[in-house]
């Protein structure tokens, strides 16, 4: 209200017709504009950066996802774990965020576990080579050397 007496003063002062009422009513609309303006900047931006993160962390994880695809066909074709191609790449990208990231999870997982696998079996056969070819040399030396 003092403020109000005060512009109104000023205002009769400089010998406008405007009321000091009028001109703190237009203050507080102004006012109430400002905060409004601020909030929807503030949401303005803190959505747009969310979206703008979200389509960038979907973009990484597609990306991720049609890698995997390719060393996972490379990898488990012919295994029991070929249930995880099942889905055609061009169908698999188009699911949500969080299956991609579910299945690059499991998918992964399978990789890692089928190469030590294979790795395991390498081993194994090249041992049971070795095995066999120290048998051969002996049973070779024992029949010429009889």
């Amino acid at each position: 209200m003092e403020r109000e007496v005060v512009q109104q003063a000023y205002l009769q002062q400089i010998g406008s017709r405007r009321t000091g009422k009028r001109w703190v009513i237009e203050l507080i609309k102004k006012l109430w504009h400002f905060a409004w303006d601020l909030w929807e900047h503030r949401n303005g931006i803190l959505h747009k950066q969310n979206n703008i993160s979200l389509e960038a962390k979907k973009t990484t994880t597609k990306e991720k996802a049609r890698k995997l695809y390719y060393k996972a066909s490379l990898t488990l074709a012919q295994t029991n774990m070929a249930y995880l191609l099942f889905t055609p790449l061009t169908q698999l990208l188009t699911r949500l965020l969080a299956y991609l990231e579910a299945w690059i999870a499991q998918t992964s997982q399978a990789i890692k576990v089928q190469l030590q696998m294979d790795r395991r079996r390498r081993r194994i056969i090249h041992q049971m080579r070795e095995c066999l070819r120290g048998w051969l040399i002996a049973w070779c030396y024992n029949n010429n050397n009889s």
